[in-house]
């Protein structure tokens, strides 16, 4: 059975007739709307209030604490019940004091997440316009440009100069450059020069690149669920 190669490995005019989109033009207004309806936003799950049990579990993984805590069992064996109920206070307020803090920051971390909108430059209908990032869809073609976060996975169209920073995915530490050609299929992430991907951050350049994965279809999304699971 014959199967479609990636879109890394196809010309990107294969991938919009594909994907029902214009090189040109983008999407129509109508066509966008409905798009976002039946696959839904452009953005990962995120966590709603800090991870309290991971937080506490910091706490106790300090060397220190650790060599704390033994002391004041040893001190308990022998008898010294008081020092031992000191050192125990202090391991407590600490880890108290600790809590607090990390809870703190990771509560004005989501917060702001919350607050932050993220925007994206997109053509649609012959037009260029800017839109909130969640609502683009596959099919979108997208302006990226020095300074940019890319909003979501897509196939190069046209590239000046463009270079990408892909550490986040690949630990690449350089930015990598990026054309319209196609790559082999077998290509692996490091290597997809034809891709960008959501979450890189644009470094130089400047490209029009078509929207192909959106949300938990990202590869950013896929890498975020393998991490966790191995947590």
């Amino acid at each position: 059975m014959r199967t479609t190669p990636p879109a890394h490995a196809r010309p990107a005019a294969d991938v919009a007739r594909e994907l029902g989109s214009d090189l040109a033009l983008g999407l129509a207004e109508r066509e966008a709307a409905a798009r976002l309806a039946e696959v839904g936003p452009n953005e990962v799950e995120r966590p709603t209030r800090p991870d309290y049990v991971r937080l506490a579990a910091h706490q106790l993984a300090d060397p220190l604490v650790v060599l704390l805590v033994g002391a004041a069992a040893v001190s308990f064996a022998i008898g010294e019940s008081l020092e031992a109920a000191a050192i125990a206070a202090i391991v407590a307020l600490n880890a108290v004091f600790g809590f607090a803090q990390e809870a703190g920051a990771a509560r004005a971390v989501l917060a702001l997440a919350e607050a932050v909108r993220e925007l994206a430059h997109v053509v649609r209908e012959g037009s260029l316009r800017e839109v909130e990032a969640r609502e683009l869809v596959p099919g979108d073609l997208v302006r990226l440009r020095e300074g940019d976060r890319v909003p979501a996975d897509a196939r190069v169209v046209r590239a000046l100069g463009l270079e990408v920073d892909e550490s986040a995915l690949t630990g690449e530490s350089v930015p990598v450059g990026k054309g319209p050609e196609p790559v082999p299929a077998d290509a692996p992430l490091a290597e997809r020069s034809s891709m960008v991907y959501a979450g890189t951050a644009v470094t130089r350049g400047s490209g029009l690149a078509l929207v192909v994965a959106t949300g938990r279809r990202t590869e950013q999304s896929a890498i975020a669920a393998l991490t966790a699971s191995a947590a």
